[in-house]
């Protein structure tokens, strides 16, 4: 696949549906010797779509909307990014996407727990909770049933839940960017730890 007008990783076509509305995964695979910039990139983003308006192609409208020396995800504008240099904040540093610990992709933290649970090679170490539906490893599963201690799922159109922190935020995308954006972001959020 070829890579988008604006500098992010190559676009695939595969779309999978998930409790926070439609996504669309994009995975890049850029490879060369050893430091961050040129490192073997392993990048998984999934865009969620709150709605797709009929006849329209939502992921060729957002390309011609988003600024080539902006990130999609965090909008973080820099004149220095280029094609590579967008990668590498993709890799390392957009508080918006985080690494599955399961098979080392880069995630957007909102599509974190669909991904455990259906995307990821690793994915039969997971499985959903019926009561606070996160992806709890496999192994403490019964153990975190029986607790039923976890914070009950609220519907996506009340509030999000963060895989992160574990604590609900505001619903839809606007939601996503308070709860990672906003002073000093998720407090589990490892790529936002220079804040506090």
């Amino acid at each position: 696949p070829a890579s988008s007008a604006r500098g992010g990783p190559p676009a695939s076509a595969r779309s999978t549906g998930s409790r926070s509305g439609n996504t669309t995964a994009r995975s890049a695979r850029e490879s060369a010797p050893s430091s961050p910039a040129s490192a073997d990139l392993n990048i998984n983003i999934n865009v969620t779509h709150d709605g797709e308006a009929e006849g329209v192609n939502v992921e060729d409208a957002e390309e011609d909307l988003v600024d080539p020396f902006t990130c999609e995800f965090c909008s973080r504008h820099d004149p220095s990014f280029t094609e590579e240099m967008l990668d590498v904040h993709y890799w390392r540093e957009c508080p918006m996407l985080t690494n599955c610990a399961q098979c080392e992709q880069v995630i957007e933290v909102a599509v974190l727990n669909d991904h455990l649970l259906n995307e990821c090679e690793n994915r039969a170490n997971h499985r959903e909770c019926p009561r606070c539906h996160e992806a709890i490893a496999q192994r403490y599963f019964e153990q975190h049933v029986d607790r039923g201690n976890c914070l009950e799922a609220k519907p996506p159109a009340k509030a999000n839940r963060c895989p992160l922190c574990h604590r609900d935020c505001k619903p839809g995308a606007e939601g996503w960017k308070q709860h990672i954006l906003s002073g000093t972001g998720c407090p589990k959020n490892p790529r936002t730890v220079h804040l506090r």
